[in-house]
């Protein structure tokens, strides 16, 4: 029961390692990357639009301005700035709202991939041995009695002597 647990739990940790060292660890921080790009494009494409529009609205009023009384034209800036505000209000709060959720998708994106690297498997307990050329240990049976390996810990490393084996 013992020995089933152990290979059960070698075999967990070499799937990790395995997957810590994949090469979608690179297609998260690429997709990472291009999402922040996207949000950074249309934050640009977005106050372009809204400058844009403000352009043509001041257009507008100016070629109108001369056509209407000073009252009315007054009513009907004070009227065009309340909704400009509003516009931007809402402009403002959906950007806010679009980076947020962004923020939390990054956050999850982060949180993923720290929970995926080596360095958090050392932290939670584990060990990795290695042979005295740098290879990792996966079998009791690859090291004799005597050899020297170390194990590498979350916060340094020791250096081990082989003195007894146990195999299954």
């Amino acid at each position: 029961m013992a020995r089933a647990l152990r290979f059960q739990m070698v075999d967990a940790r070499m799937r990790v390692q395995a997957a810590a060292m994949s090469h979608g660890f690179d297609d998260v921080r690429a997709r990472l990357r291009d999402a922040s790009q996207a949000v950074d494009h249309a934050t640009h494409r977005l106050e372009s639009l809204m400058a844009r529009a403000v352009q043509r609205v001041r257009r507008r009023a100016d070629a109108v301005g001369g056509r209407l009384s000073a009252a009315r034209l007054s009513a009907r800036v004070s009227a065009a700035r309340v909704r400009f505000s509003l516009l931007c209000a809402s402009r403002d709060a959906a950007m806010a709202s679009r980076a947020d959720e962004m923020k939390t998708r990054l956050g999850i994106a982060a949180a993923s991939l720290d929970a995926l690297s080596p360095l958090a498997v050392l932290e939670r307990g584990y060990a990795l041995a290695q042979s005295s050329d740098g290879r990792l240990l996966r079998d009791a049976r690859a090291v004799e009695v005597g050899s020297v390996f170390s194990l590498r810990l979350a916060e340094g490393a020791l250096r081990c002597r082989v003195e007894e084996s146990e195999t299954p």
